[in-house]
Parts: structure tokens; sequence; C-alpha cells
């Protein structure tokens, strides 16, 4: 993930220059930082800050959480560790300290149990600066009060409810994860000269805005790409299976037949290799099977 990111603050090392990128070149870049959508939010926020707050991120809390793609706990954080407010910060790791803490029993996905845990650490701000304690409980969940905790390490082991209760592997409490759907798809490697035919999923829904290798819903390659031919205004000739690709999502894991198709002709929707615009990584790993087929 660093080497991601160190490349993404190379080429956008302030407000001003990602504001004024194209979105094609934020996605780019972005490929290896994980969801897709938070590149979309991260460019209008710049462009927001680029224009409203002249390139300044503003202090005031109720602006941050106005900034597309800034939630409560982004808008806390920054608030109270750039500018040294009193504004709580809540994530994973606060959730788990403070359920523990105060003997908190109510599931931490629902919103009240967030917000009583974020009224809990509103109190703690006193004489400390804010951003010295939002890192503190931050790190003590990070560090010490894990999901197996060293509660004799912990500052705060004499206070602690599940400590003294026994019950550090009973609190917090999680929803019950749900299994994830598993679909099928076959996915097309269209090459022509090697470069490779890729589309643009729409402005919203999974993975938007990215390029895909075209692909249809099934476990069929000869009936797939049958569909395939009525989809894509040139010639193609189905080639040989280049193995298997399953790619799992939040939500959902994807199972993929990778195929290699040959076209008949080009057009501006073929890229070369070495200039791909932002894929997805499942279809990334797929191109990956043709390169490595295409050097044997």
């Amino acid at each position: 993930m660093l080497p991601y990111y160190a490349r993404f603050i190379a080429r956008f090392p302030d407000v001003t220059t990602l504001a004024e990128a194209s979105f094609d070149e934020v996605l780019t870049h972005w490929q290896g930082l994980g969801y897709y959508r938070r590149a979309k939010h991260v460019h209008e926020a710049a462009k927001r800050v680029h224009e409203l707050h002249h390139d300044q991120f503003p202090p005031s809390i109720d602006a941050l959480r106005a900034l597309p793609g800034v939630g409560e706990y982004t808008a806390g954080a920054i608030a109270s560790i750039a500018f040294d407010q009193a504004e709580p910060a809540v994530d994973g790791n606060v959730l788990r300290v403070v359920s523990r803490l105060y003997g908190i029993t109510e599931s931490i996905a629902e919103a009240k149990t967030k917000a009583a845990v974020t009224s809990r650490v509103k109190t703690w701000y006193g004489d400390a600066p804010p951003h010295e304690l939002t890192q503190a409980i931050m790190e003590l969940g990070a560090l010490i009060c894990v999901r197996k905790p060293s509660c004799e390490a912990c500052p705060l082991n004499r206070h602690c409810f599940a400590y003294a209760h026994g019950k550090t592997d009973m609190i917090p409490v999680k929803p019950s994860r749900m299994k994830q759907p598993l679909e099928h798809y076959v996915t097309f490697v269209v090459t022509h000269n090697e470069s490779i035919y890729l589309e643009q999923n729409p402005d919203d829904g999974l993975l938007a805005n990215l390029y895909a290798c075209p692909q249809v819903e099934g476990k069929n390659p000869h009936d797939a790409f049958e569909t395939l031919k009525a989809r894509i205004p040139f010639s193609v000739t189905l080639g040989e299976t280049l193995g298997d690709v399953t790619h799992v999502f939040s939500h959902k894991r994807w199972k993929l037949i990778v195929v290699h198709v040959l076209a008949g002709e080009s057009s501006d929707m073929f890229y070369p290799l070495e200039d791909l615009p932002a894929l997805g990584k499942a279809h990334r790993t797929a191109i990956e099977l043709w390169e490595k087929k295409l050097m044997q």
C-alpha cells in the first residue's frame, strides 16, 4: 500500500495539483489504493477546497462534513488532529476501546452505539490538547486494545469493565457476518496487435468510472462469446481460455473465467499495454494472464 500512496502523493503533492488534474488521471494513479469511489470523493473534495476555500482545508467541523466523501470520523480526525478542536474521531479502534471500558453491549454497527461512544469521548477533552488525546485513543485501540488485547500493558485496565469482568472476548459486540454471494462471469481479454479493448464503467455502481474488460455473466465461454459478438461493433474470433480469477469485494465475490479473443480490427477503445487506463484489480489480473501467455 505504501508504494502506491507515495506514487499518488508524488504526482499530487497539494490540493491545487489534485483539483486541476483530470479524473481519469486521478483514477490511474489511485490504482492499488483500494475503493475507487474514494478516488472520486478525494478529487471532488480537492476541487471544493480549491474553489471555495482557497486551497486551505476549512477548520469548521460543519464545513469539513460538507466536503465530498468526508463523514463523521474523517471530519473529527481533521478537526481534532489538524486544528486542535475537541471533536472525537470514532473509528473501529475507538469503538472497541470505549465499548470495553464502559461495558457497552449494544452492537457497534448501530448508529445509536456510535453516537453514545462519541458522546463519551467528547467528555474526555479537558486540558489535554485534542490532537494528542484523539491520537492516543486511536493508538491504544490499534496497538493494545486489539481483538486479543494486552490488558496488562493497558494504562486504563483498572477502569475497564471488560477487563474486570473477563469479557474482553465478548465486547465489543459485532453484527453477524452474512456470507458473501459468489457471482460467475466470463471475462474476455480482447486484443488487436497487442492492444486491449476496454469499456468504461458507468459513473455509479460497482467500480464506477473504471475501465474494464468486457464480461458476461455465466460459466460457459461459448455461450458468453455469442453474447459478446452481439455487443461489440467489430468482428472477433474466440481464442483459448487463459485461466480463472477470484476477486473478493466487501459484499460479494467474483469468479472469472478469463478467455482470450482476437479482434479483426482496432478502434480508439483499444489501449496499448504500456498505457492502460485505470482498471479494477480483477481485470488487471485477467490481463496479466494474457501477458504471461504472450511471453511463453
